[in-house]
């Protein structure tokens, strides 16, 4: 199922925020131009994508997604990590994150940049939403933020 994104750009293009609905839920991210791209073609697709949304919302929070990717010794890389982030602070927690790289015998900039695409829905799908919500709400409640 493909979900829809709405873009907004700023800086000088090395970051993207976006968001990616599905139905009445909105993920609010941040990300590099080159997975901006996938995201814009593909959307959202991963599995528990309604419940992280609902989380997220929930917590006034939305992800950035750090990502790559590459050729290298005649192979296609892609890596991402993600990490959830405080809307109103723009505070980001990183105790907690989701991560994955995917490699593919088959060289080429394009296969990169899908394997890294892929590996951001797989890091987004195995987030542990609940441990890193509640490590951003403390480090919100030390700073004084919440």
């Amino acid at each position: 199922m493909k979900k829809d994104i709405i873009v907004l750009c700023f800086g000088v293009g090395l970051a993207i925020s976006s968001g990616a609905q599905a139905g009445d839920c909105n993920i609010t991210f941040a990300t590099n131009s080159r997975l901006n791209t996938r995201l814009v073609e593909n959307g959202f697709q991963f599995a528990g994508f309604e419940r992280a949304c609902a989380k997220l919302k929930a917590a006034n929070a939305g992800v950035v997604i750090y990502s790559t990717s590459t050729v290298l010794q005649s192979r296609s890389i892609g890596w991402a990590v993600v990490v959830v982030k405080d809307l109103a602070t723009g505070l980001a927690e990183g105790r907690y994150y989701g991560t994955e790289t995917i490699t593919n015998a088959e060289a080429g900039v394009d296969v990169a940049d899908r394997l890294s695409y892929d590996a951001a829905m797989e890091a987004m799908a195995g987030l542990n939403y609940d441990a890193a919500l509640q490590d951003l709400k403390a480090k919100l409640d030390v700073h004084g933020k919440k």
